[in-house]
């Protein structure tokens, strides 16, 4: 679910945060980074207990759909296109990175970007 998944990091990511796209926001962390304060983060979106029924559709839809997986093969064929793009035009385009549908390029020039985009 959470793009720090992909690195199989032996203990987990510190903090991870999520907002709009999830139909609610919030912060989830290790215990002993806790605020020794509660509430002490807090915002529209996170602390408000009726985004949690928003949140919790959005994640049975997510797996109903089975839209990881394919947010995986669409992000790696984008990958592919782009890593092709970055060989044919090596003056152009570099560094292609990503994972899932995150993916992204660097341009020469900031004006051939602004064109591009």
């Amino acid at each position: 679910m959470w793009c720090h998944e992909h690195y199989n990091l032996e203990h987990g990511a510190d903090i991870v945060s999520f907002s709009k796209k999830m139909l609610a926001g919030g912060i989830y962390h290790k215990k002993d980074l806790a605020p020794k304060q509660g509430a002490r983060i807090f915002n529209t979106w996170v602390g408000e207990p009726s985004k949690l029924v928003l949140l919790e559709a959005v994640l049975q839809t997510i797996a109903r759909d089975n839209l990881l997986a394919r947010v995986t093969e669409v992000g790696d064929q984008m990958f592919k296109g782009l890593e092709d793009l970055s060989a044919k035009y090596p003056g152009v385009l570099a560094n292609t990175r990503g994972k899932g549908t995150f993916c992204a390029v660097d341009c020469d020039t900031a004006e051939r970007r602004d064109k591009i985009v």
